[in-house]
């Protein structure tokens, strides 16, 4: 069965035997979506030279309405180590140095619903971590979590290194606010 698009551009799309859609179209991630048009995606960052085996980065969602999904992280290290993932408790929230989220889209204003630290204090890990990766020294890695990481109200993901830099280290997570109804 073929579907025609009904607006005379002569687009189609077909219905397979086994009753799956099979089209050729553009898409974008529902990241970009969100940023594009409701201005709440956001980059949290961190350049640091003194962080050593730490909770490099954590962020808690402290929004009551929305859930902060998280699309992608990067990291590097300028020393050999192990970069991990993972959720977290924070017993008392701050330590270290507050980081200050980048809204994805210049033009809106918008400020995230969320606490993020560098070199952050008093976190646990909360079950098993969600990522774990070993790093040769000045390697980048990048982890894309499509929109499988979320979190509600006061959950808390983190960035751990195991190792001490010596001249820099670098931590980018990104993620989106959605209704969690949606």
């Amino acid at each position: 069965m073929e579907i025609k698009d009904g607006r005379g551009t002569g687009n189609k799309a077909k219905v397979t035997a086994e009753g799956f859609l099979e089209v050729i179209a553009n898409t974008r991630t529902l990241g970009a979506e969100v940023s594009q048009h409701h201005g709440e995606m956001f980059a949290w960052s961190i350049l640091d030279d003194t962080s050593g085996a730490e909770y490099v980065l954590a962020i808690r969602n402290e929004s009551d309405t929305k859930n902060l999904v998280i699309e992608a992280f990067r990291v590097c290290n300028d020393v050999a180590s192990v970069w991990t993932l993972a959720f977290g408790t924070w017993s008392t929230v701050g330590g270290g140095v507050e980081v200050t989220p980048e809204n994805m889209n210049a033009t809106s204003g918008r400020e995230a619903d969320a606490t993020a630290y560098m070199t952050a204090t008093n976190l646990a890990i909360k079950g098993e971590a969600v990522a774990i990766s070993y790093a040769p020294a000045g390697a980048e890695r990048t982890f894309r979590s499509e929109g499988r990481l979320v979190l509600g109200l006061n959950d808390v993901i983190y960035v751990h290194n195991s190792a001490a830099s010596t001249g820099f280290l670098t931590a980018n997570i990104k993620g989106y606010y959605i209704d969690p109804e949606a």
